[in-house]
């Protein structure tokens, strides 16, 4: 069953800052994230990792990371970056 999906502002601003091929990628990952959260199998290939309690990452492409949290049958999406920027945003 699909999930639904939201997006924090913090996720929207650095959406828009990048560029329309990172943005289509992004949409496609979403999408695909959409149909896919909650099977196991479907999690491998959309290279998604629980980090801890109910916060994962996404992977897109080689550079980027989503980082979201699953609830109550939501996910939301708050944080877009490279590895460096996500590492130091799960610091603060």
């Amino acid at each position: 069953m699909p999930v639904r999906v939201l997006t924090s502002r913090r996720f929207q601003k650095l959406f828009l800052k990048l560029s329309k091929r990172e943005r289509g990628e992004i949409d496609r990952a979403i999408t695909a994230l959409k149909g896919g959260f909650g099977s196991p199998h479907a999690h491998q290939g959309l290279g998604i990792r629980k980090l801890v309690g109910s916060l994962f990452e996404m992977r897109i492409g080689l550079d980027l990371l989503i980082l979201f949290w699953f609830e109550e049958g939501e996910v939301v999406l708050h944080f877009l970056g490279n590895h460096d920027e996500v590492r130091a945003f799960l610091k603060k």
